[in-house]
Formats: C-alpha cells, structure tokens, sequence
C-alpha cells in the first residue's frame, strides 16, 4: 500500500483525487479545479460554488431548480479524453450530502455524454444507465443496473461515502456505501471505450439531470480497490465528515 498525506489515504492506482478544502486544488471561486493525483485540469459547472462544513470548504450549488450546470469535468468526451477507461478495472471513491431524496435524477459519475455509470433517482434507487452509443458508454454484455442492493432513501442524511468497483476482469459492478460491501452486479461487461470524465452533472446545464447536493473528496482509481483499502480510506476521512 502507498499513502497520500492531509488526508492519509491509497495512492497505488490513483489517478484522480479532488479535495475542495486543499488549497492547491481550488481557491473557492476559480472555474478550474486542480487534481491533486496528476495534475489534471477540470472545468467545473457554473452553478458549482464553495460551501462550509465544519470550517472546511466543500462543493455546493447556487440553484437547486431549473436549468443549471453542477459538478466538473475533464476534458471533452469528442477529443477522447477520460480519467479512466473500461478496458480495465476502476473504482470511484466520493463524499455527498444528504438531506433527503433528490428532486432530480442526480447524474453521480458520468461520461458526461448519457454513460452515466451511477445515478440516483428521486426514489432514491442507485442505479446505472448506459445509453451512449456514440462514444462507447454501453454494457457489451449485461443490462442496466437498477438496484445496487441499498437505496438513497435507506441511507441516514449527512455525509455519504460511496464507492463504486468495476472490476473488469470478472464483470461485475460493486458499491460500498460507508463502508458496507452491497451485493455485486455481476455479468456486467462495459464497451472498453468507455470515458469515465464527468463528476456530480450530467456535463452541461440540464434542467432535469444534475447534481445539486454538496459534496467533497473523490478519488478514482485505475484498479480495483480491495476491501480493506476501502476500509483504511474510508476510517481515514469519516471524521472529517463527522462519522
């Protein structure tokens, strides 16, 4: 194992890491936000703004209806650029907020182009739905995932880990959510093509489609993280979002 400081957290395989509260991530107002993994670039939407939480700075919205623009992303899915691929495994690690179900479809973790590879519905199902044909952001076998095994509306409002395991070699789709292993979606092949780019949005303003919670550190990685390094991540930050 290897650790990245202030948070202590895995650094083996990681290829994106967003902190709002680290300085040398985002200065609380600029449109640029800094990946601290590699130094990747990532615009962020124009209704994203910085909020408090126990005197550190999160992610927030300005609006909470009608047409607005949440989250950030890398690059332009037309140029091909992505955080990760399919044509290996992954898994994304992120802090959200909950105060209730959305009003919304929150597009969680999205190619930014209908590949959005988890949502949560107003319900408060998490679920997967791959429609992009266009740029590879579809199941070469299996279907959609419409229940990941515990919903939104089962989860206590405050901060929420959530993590989600591709693994690649054994077709099947996973989540932790604080720290509890739910049952895996298996039999689920991603098109290799897949550009996993687009974080807490649907990528553009969207009346229907975006992410309008506060939410804090994300990471990614290029590999599948195992259950005790989900384990040590998640004891490493619970504090800091009062757990």
């Amino acid at each position: 194992m290897a650790y990245h400081n202030n948070p202590r957290i895995i650094t083996d395989g990681l290829v994106l890491c967003v902190d709002p509260n680290h300085p040398r991530c985002w200065d609380g107002s600029s449109s640029t936000i800094t990946d601290l993994a590699q130094g990747l670039s990532l615009t962020k939407g124009s209704n994203t703004v910085a909020g408090t939480y126990n005197g550190q700075t999160v992610f927030a919205s300005n609006a909470t209806s009608g047409t607005i623009d949440t989250g950030y992303r890398y690059g332009s899915i037309a140029n091909g650029d992505k955080v990760v691929d399919s044509a290996g495994s992954w898994t994304i690690s992120g802090w959200l907020y909950k105060t209730g179900n959305p009003d919304n479809w929150w597009h969680i973790y999205t190619d930014g182009s209908s590949g959005d590879i988890l949502t949560i519905e107003t319900n408060g199902n998490m679920r997967t739905s791959m429609n992009n044909s266009t740029y590879a952001g579809v199941f070469s076998s299996g279907s959609d995932v419409g229940d990941y095994g515990i919903g939104w509306n089962e989860v206590s409002n405050g901060w929420v880990n959530i993590v989600l395991i591709y693994n690649q070699g054994n077709d099947y789709l996973q989540t932790f959510v604080n720290n509890a292993a739910q049952s895996k979606q298996t039999g689920r092949t991603i098109n290799t093509g897949y550009r996993l780019r687009n974080f807490y949005g649907w990528g553009s303003a969207q009346a229907s489609y975006h992410a309008d919670m506060d939410h804090s550190h994300t990471v990614v990685y290029n590999r599948v993280l195992s259950a005790d390094e989900i384990d040590f991540n998640y004891n490493s930050l619970k504090s800091r979002f009062g757990l």
